[in-house]
């Protein structure tokens, strides 16, 4: 089966070297990612530049494994990695083994779960793999974990436009307590800015490195930020569409609505009788 496999850390980061080198074991793997590092830089994607590609296995090292380095998001990786540098679209596409974990909302800021969102966007299954530290020590954990995920999506495929967002402790395999389905978490940030100022009198900001407070959110009952804290990997299945169907189903029960709602349904009896 072809594999793409990408990041948010950069090409050279340990993680996808562990994460590409365990799936080769069994698949023909291309590398597509980042030439230097583009965490949190979410769903974006490059329009307004050029792209530039290198080829890097010899360098790193990938031996039979194609590697390309991007200037560019982990997204323009992916469609990249789709349409052009591979010799094939791919079956999957992995993104990962991410430095520390991408629980909750954070895959709203996360460049390695856009990837993987992007990929099911695209119509192709799809794993965003995170390892719980930000210096870990168990990449092989992870990877091991993403295999078994994959050898279960294949035989179980998710939803179109869905993807599974994966996150791993960073503990020796057999320390690790099993992998549970869940919820995503609701993770809200202290958002806390270091306040200094330049050689020329000029102020900037830079977000102060202890920022996960979850002060209003909600990590409880059922959620991956509980569960991965209780030593489990936790899975959970991520789609694209982001409407709220129960303050939809309110609106439309609004007499602000009403008349729009019955040009609408006109119109659908129209086309229906064509």
């Amino acid at each position: 089966m072809r594999i793409l496999v990408t990041n948010d850390d950069g090409v050279r980061a340990p993680g996808i070297a562990a994460l590409a080198r365990a799936l080769a074991n069994e698949h023909d793997v291309t590398v597509v990612a980042p030439a230097v590092e583009q965490s949190g830089v979410g769903h974006g994607f490059t329009f307004l530049t050029p792209l530039m590609s290198k080829r890097v296995d010899a360098e790193l090292g990938f031996g039979s494994m194609r590697a390309y380095a991007v200037s560019g998001t982990p997204v323009d990786c992916v469609k990249l990695g789709c349409y052009h540098l591979g010799e094939d679209c791919p079956d999957f596409v992995f993104s990962g083994i991410n430095c520390g974990a991408n629980l909750g909302t954070d895959v709203l800021y996360s460049g390695t779960a856009s990837a993987a969102l992007e990929a099911a966007m695209l119509g192709i299954p799809a794993v965003a793999v995170s390892c719980e530290s930000f210096t870990p020590s168990h990449y092989d954990s992870a990877a091991q974990y993403a295999l078994e995920l994959l050898h279960y999506l294949l035989e179980h495929p998710m939803p179109p436009l869905t993807m599974i967002n994966l996150n791993v402790p960073d503990l020796p395999y057999d320390q690790i307590r099993g992998l549970m389905p869940a919820r995503l978490a609701h993770r809200r940030y202290d958002n806390r800015y270091d306040t200094r100022v330049d050689p020329r009198g000029g102020h900037y900001f830079w977000l102060n490195d202890t920022v996960a407070v979850n002060k209003g959110g909600d990590t409880g009952e059922d959620t991956d930020e509980r569960w991965e804290h209780q030593g489990f990997a936790t899975i959970t299945p991520v789609g694209i569409d982001l409407t709220r169907f129960d303050a939809l189903a309110a609106m439309r029960t609004h007499p602000r609505f009403a008349e729009s709602l019955r040009v609408r349904d006109a119109l659908t009896a129209d086309s229906d009788e064509v």
